[in-house]
């Protein structure tokens, strides 16, 4: 066997070596990257939805008001900001990606729209400063803070599944280039 074959078959394994060591690693981190952006797509699009879901809401309690103080176009606004709110609403409960707690807020979210929806009907039906502004919790103002009290929880609650993918990600990549440098020194 001549001198250089010998070398080719020494350096030879360390080269193949080093290559699946680059090729893993470039598998992983595009596997990484890919369920993370998944990850923070999904829930980013459920804070979204929350936030749009808000600004309807406040447009349905602005109708009220404007109802209450007699001005025109109130129930108009209050039909437009209700199509509005089912939009997102509807897009948030095909988003669920938080099990089982999400899923959880999201059918409160939903009693909760119903009731506030027949309660604000009758409103309409019937405009009072009592129905707006009662003591209880079947005052539109009251239903109105449940509504955003939850709609603020499913917000917040992805937000934190969105930190917790970013730091998770943070130690994968940590972990794996400890790794990655153990098998290049071995290597």
């Amino acid at each position: 066997m001549t001198l250089r074959a010998r070398i080719l078959l020494t350096v030879a394994p360390l080269l193949v070596l080093t290559a699946a060591l680059g090729a893993a690693d470039a598998v992983l981190l595009y596997q990484m990257g890919r369920n993370i952006d998944s990850i923070l797509r999904d829930n980013l699009r459920s804070v979204d939805y929350m936030v749009d879901l808000n600004r309807a809401l406040d447009g349905i309690d602005d109708a009220f008001r404007l109802n209450l103080l007699g001005r025109n176009g109130a129930s108009e606004q209050y039909f437009k900001q209700w199509k509005e709110y089912k939009v997102q609403q509807d897009l948030e409960a095909h988003n669920v990606t938080i099990l089982p707690r999400e899923q959880e807020l999201v059918n409160e979210l939903a009693v909760e729209t119903e009731a506030y929806r027949k309660a604000g009907d009758r409103f309409f039906d019937a405009p009072s400063v009592e129905r707006y502004f009662g003591d209880g919790d079947d005052s539109l103002s009251a239903q109105y803070d449940k509504i955003r009290h939850t709609a603020e929880e499913i917000r917040l609650l992805n937000e934190k599944e969105m930190i917790k993918a970013s730091d998770d990600a943070k130690a994968a990549a940590s972990a794996w280039g400890l790794w990655l440098a153990v098998g290049l020194a071995v290597a």
